[in-house]
């Protein structure tokens, strides 16, 4: 099985995106590593879903 080129996301920081904030494969794929890690940390930290740096889920 060849290996995966070296700028490839991890297999589970691409399910987390998916399946946290809900992004789908085309927009993770125009996504570096770096971009991708920070959407899925401001995710945790925030509750951020959409992208915008200014939004955040409603409180409960």
């Amino acid at each position: 099985m060849p290996a995966p080129p070296s700028e490839a996301l991890p297999a589970d920081l691409v399910h987390l995106l998916i399946s946290n904030l809900g992004l789908d494969e085309t927009e993770i794929a125009r996504m570096d590593k770096e971009e991708a890690v920070g959407r899925l940390r401001r995710y945790w930290m925030e509750g951020d879903r959409s992208g915008d740096p200014g939004s955040t889920a409603p409180s409960e």
